[in-house]
């Protein structure tokens, strides 16, 4: 998860041969964000794929009791040709700011032309936090990333 991406084009070592399919760098990847993001950008790679599929994301906010809204926050669906590898979900907000809290996205890949929030298409979970201020990363983490 990250607040942005940078495009990162592969030229095969040689200049003006380009890939159809650019690398996705993350800026500032982290769980942690302040309200006041318009979108949180869900990043990923994939193995190439033999045929198109459907990558998708569903978004929570948990209750200070631990348990789920019914509905999702917000969602998104990427459809991704066989030939890539790269690409990106966002998380939007859904009002002017991100009400503080943690948040479950629910992440999900299906073949193309079904529904992709099913359960049997979920592959996996992430976290966020929502706080008013983020916390500065010490050297060591910087170094790290």
């Amino acid at each position: 998860m990250a607040k942005g991406f940078e495009v990162e084009w592969d030229t095969f070592g040689r200049k003006g041969w380009y890939t159809q399919d650019p690398r996705l760098k993350p800026i500032e990847a982290g769980s942690t964000f302040t309200p006041d993001i318009p979108a949180i950008y869900l990043i990923f790679e994939v193995a190439p794929l033999e045929d198109p599929a459907q990558f998708a994301v569903q978004w929570y906010l948990e209750q200070p009791s631990g348990l789920l809204n019914e509905h999702p926050l917000g969602k998104d669906v990427l459809e991704v040709p066989g030939h890539e590898r790269y690409g990106y979900l966002e998380l939007k907000r859904s009002a002017e700011r991100w009400p503080v809290g943690n948040y479950l996205v629910k992440i999900y890949i299906a073949p193309l032309g079904q529904q992709p929030f099913h359960a049997v298409n979920q592959v996996g979970t992430m976290r966020f936090t929502i706080k008013d201020v983020v916390p500065a990363l010490s050297q060591d983490e910087k170094s790290a990333r």
